[in-house]
């Protein structure tokens, strides 16, 4: 359950902007701003943000009466994580983009909510931990030794739901990742080690929080990235010169029309001046730096558990968590190894010299059989083979030997 302030996504003619999904389907896109607040008499956080909400067009069109700017709703419906392909990173007109995945949240009912509702964005999941805790590290403050770790799993559940009409019914499986505070010494959130061990079946309460990310070092080094910030320094390089270029045309002109006022004896009127202007060196660096870090940087919804349940299972133990996060430490400060570097192939002039000599090699080894086997006087002493030339390494194309041609002058091939 979500409760925010809606924000209508309109286009430049005033219409809501949509989308048509793969299958067809139209989806109206919003924004829910919540300012959320939680605390006690003692203390007290909060939290603003937006979050893209999309919405079909049955739902809208129950609900147009609400969806209008700043008016506060309730919106209800089931989590799912959402995958995708970011079309920034697209290699050529055939890819797809980088493979990435977000949570949604498919909205099934919007109610208009009063002023003593809070705002709020409220998770309650029943499901299985399928998989092994990985250990998220995230600085606070501007001290590397101020760490918090964060256990990550995904649950996943299923349900059989009945169908709209007659007697058959869906099963539907979906996973979510979800994310726990945990320290080596104690437990922050209660019952947090029932999510550190596979099978268990659990009961959580939580919220959703977005967040933002960069791209690890290791994506860094990815040719898909690399081709993505090469193409966007190009593009802002290509704009910049186009406008030095209609630049320089525009002050031409206004240079012919002083001068052509000039000889006529009249007073040249000054043509506007066009909003965008070609950028300096320094100022056309910064830009492109933006938007490289823009590419760099994502954004994705996180569901943070506060309120854990142990349904069926046996919770983890304390030496348990200890050693998974010492393990995750280990992993963080030992740094991955590189692979070596193939070798590198040889020049494509020696590569066909070494292929020619081992097809005289072949083809003189193969005669050598064929005088053997007609055969060979023991007196007459057998002539030393030759050493084999040496050739350079690399990948070597294997050619078949030709067979001894017939000694029958009538032997002719046959005319087709």
């Amino acid at each position: 359950m979500l409760v925010g302030t809606v924000r209508v996504l309109t286009t430049a003619r005033g219409e809501g902007r949509r989308i048509f999904t793969d299958l067809g389907a139209a989806e109206y896109r919003y924004e829910l701003s919540i300012n959320e607040v939680v605390g006690d008499e003692q203390s007290a956080a909060r939290s603003s943000y937006r979050l893209p909400i999309t919405m079909s067009d049955a739902v809208r069109a129950r609900a147009e009466h609400l969806l209008v700017d700043g008016q506060r709703i309730a919106l209800l419906g089931p989590l799912g994580m959402e995958e995708y392909y970011d079309q920034r990173f697209q290699r050529d007109a055939y890819d797809a983009g980088r493979r990435t995945w977000d949570i949604r949240i498919d909205v099934l009912g919007v109610q208009e909510i009063g002023d003593d509702v809070p705002d709020m964005a409220w998770v309650q999941l029943e499901g299985e931990v399928v998989d092994r805790a990985r250990i998220y590290a995230r600085q606070y403050g501007d001290r590397r030794t101020l760490v918090e770790h964060y256990a990550g799993v995904t649950l996943r559940y299923r349900e059989v739901l009945a169908g709209a009409y007659g007697m058959a019914v869906r099963p539907v499986v979906k996973s979510i990742p979800v994310e726990v505070l945990v320290t080596a010494e104690e437990e922050v959130i209660p019952n947090s080690d029932a999510l550190l061990r596979p099978g268990n079946k659990v009961r959580i309460e939580g919220r959703l929080s977005p967040a933002t990310f960069r791209l690890p070092r290791a994506a860094l080094e990815d040719a898909t990235v690399q081709t993505a910030l090469e193409r966007t320094r190009a593009q802002f390089e290509t704009r910049n010169a186009d406008l030095s270029q209609r630049a320089e045309a525009a002050r031409q002109q206004r240079q012919a029309a002083q001068e052509r006022a000039q000889r006529e004896g009249r007073q040249a009127t000054q043509a506007p001046a066009s909003r965008q202007q070609p950028l300096n060196a320094e100022a056309l660096e910064r830009q492109i730096a933006r938007a490289q870090q823009r590419l760099l940087t994502g954004r994705r919804v996180r569901v943070e558990v506060g309120y854990i349940e142990l349904l069926h299972g046996t919770a983890a133990t304390r030496d348990e968590r200890s050693r998974l996060l010492a393990e995750a430490d280990e992993r963080r400060r030992t740094r991955p190894a590189r692979r070596p570097a193939a070798p590198p192939l040889p020049d494509s002039e020696l590569r066909a010299e070494a292929q020619d000599r081992d097809t005289v090699e072949a083809m003189l080894l193969a005669e050598g059989e064929d005088d053997g086997d007609a055969g060979t006087d023991e007196s007459t002493p057998a002539p030393a083979e030759a050493e084999p030339p040496s050739s350079p390494p690399g990948p070597l194309r294997p050619r078949r030997a030709r067979p001894p041609r017939s000694t029958d002058p009538g032997d002719e091939p046959m005319a087709l």
